[in-house]
């Protein structure tokens, strides 16, 4: 098994520099195949709704290439925006209802 890769992510918000921030993710993961990667949201103030389809389309191909998705160190804000729209239940966490 391949070595953990841990990515941190800034802020995404609905603006170009949060396109630029998923741009940077997909390259960092395009090559990686069967390896365990984690997102690390300490560094992650905040993270628009509207943000989390393209994120979710990058994350379901990198997946695609049989890596396993998680997450780390979701400040409460973060973590709420991420449970309220069920992003986080495609990653092991409940399905909020």
């Amino acid at each position: 098994m391949p070595e953990t890769v841990e990515i941190s992510l800034p802020s995404i918000k609905s603006n170009i520099q949060g396109f630029h921030t998923l741009v940077n993710l997909a390259k960092q993961v395009e090559t990686l195949q069967y390896t365990p990667i984690v997102l690390d949201l300490s560094r992650t103030s905040w993270l628009d709704a509207h943000m989390c389809a393209p994120l979710g389309a990058l994350l379901y191909r990198t997946s695609r290439q049989l890596n396993l998705i998680s997450f780390k160190n979701a400040s409460a804000p973060v973590q709420k925006i991420l449970q309220k729209n069920n992003f986080l239940s495609f990653y092991g966490h409940a399905r909020k209802h």
